[in-house]
């Protein structure tokens, strides 16, 4: 009777597992992260990687990216449980007129995309007029940048999917996910340099990557990513993407300084931000009480104040719409989160 009851425990347990995977695929992720050993792994860096696994199945597309099915599924690793297929769910997210909805998150990550390959130099000059200011200053500039810097990388997979050329990309973010996103790609058959190798599935898009384990809350990161290359004679591009509002105020400012001062003229600085009104009347939740900072009202007033010029800023909503798209009503950011584009000079 003992074995009998045991057995039926563990297949009601089973079934339960099921049960998660096809009808609450991002609460059974956020399960398994704290369940096999990933607790120092942000849960939003895996959510992210589910979402754009599950938007290059659309055939409206803004972006395809095939490494994110594989750091999405590291999550379940280790459970021998299936993570929750983006290929199971391929919804459209068609609206009555005809435009597809798009999360605040897929619009971001676009944006940036385009943001980065334009600073670059790697961007058809044809790309939405939604950035016309930042164009003309890459035409001013006697060269574009040639360092790129993600701080907060998460499982960012640009640097495999987007054609950078001889940009030469630094991810900078805390030892344990650094540590994670390697295992991934070594998983995936994922190239880290541009030498050729046999089986390899994703080669790498870019001169050269390097991942910087650091934690930017304390001043000595910088010193790191010199460490790891950065030429502080280059103009770089800085991406904050999803990362300020999760650091304190103070941190903030001297991150933004710290920026300033190793960062020649024609460098650029682009971050996802939220208004401080919108951090002081957000609702409760496991993301949202994680937020500690919101940008002034007065942004280029506070940016200038660091060195950097605003150049661009964005309601996401807007850069939504100028990718013709509807924004998700039920998305958590609203028209207070925006995209900031600014320029060192």
């Amino acid at each position: 009777m003992a074995v009998i009851g045991f057995l039926v425990g563990s297949a009601v347990h089973v079934v339960k597992l099921v049960f998660e995977v096809v009808c609450t695929p991002t609460s059974f992720l956020f399960k398994l992260l704290f369940r096999h050993g990933h607790k120092h792994i942000s849960q939003v860096a895996y959510n992210l990687a589910a979402s754009r696994a599950a938007e290059a199945l659309k055939e409206d597309a803004l972006f395809v990216d095939p490494l994110a099915k594989h750091f999405a599924q590291g999550a379940a690793e280790g459970a021998n449980q299936r993570r929750p297929s983006c290929e199971d769910r391929p919804t459209l997210y068609h609206t009555e007129s005809g435009r597809r909805s798009v999360s605040y998150t897929i619009t971001r990550t676009k944006y940036f995309d385009d943001a980065i390959l334009l600073a670059v130099g790697h961007q058809d000059y044809s790309v939405s007029a939604m950035f016309e200011d930042v164009r003309e200053r890459v035409g001013m500039m006697e060269s574009t940048c040639q360092q790129v810097v993600i701080l907060g990388s998460g499982f960012d997979s640009r640097p495999w999917r987007l054609s950078l050329g001889a940009t030469r990309w630094f991810e900078v973010d805390l030892k344990e996910v650094i540590l994670e996103k390697q295992r991934l790609l070594h998983s995936a058959k994922a190239s880290t340099s541009i030498e050729k190798k046999e089986g390899s599935r994703y080669p790498l898009q870019c001169l050269s990557i390097a991942m910087v384990p650091a934690n930017v809350r304390r001043p000595n990161w910088i010193k790191q990513v010199k460490a790891a290359g950065l030429k502080g004679s280059v103009p770089t591009v800085w991406v904050m993407e999803g990362l300020l509002v999760y650091i304190e105020s103070h941190h903030v400012e001297r991150i933004l300084e710290q920026l300033s001062d190793v960062s020649p003229i024609g460098s650029f600085l682009m971050a996802s931000v939220i208004s401080e009104n919108q951090l002081r009347t957000q609702k409760t939740g496991p993301v949202k009480d994680k937020w500690k900072w919101g940008c002034p009202q007065e942004a280029e007033e506070y940016f200038a104040r660091y060195g950097w010029t605003i150049v661009t800023r964005l309601s996401w909503t807007i850069a939504a719409k100028m990718y013709g798209c509807k924004p998700r009503k039920r998305s958590f950011a609203k028209e207070q989160a925006q995209f900031i584009i600014a320029i060192k000079g």
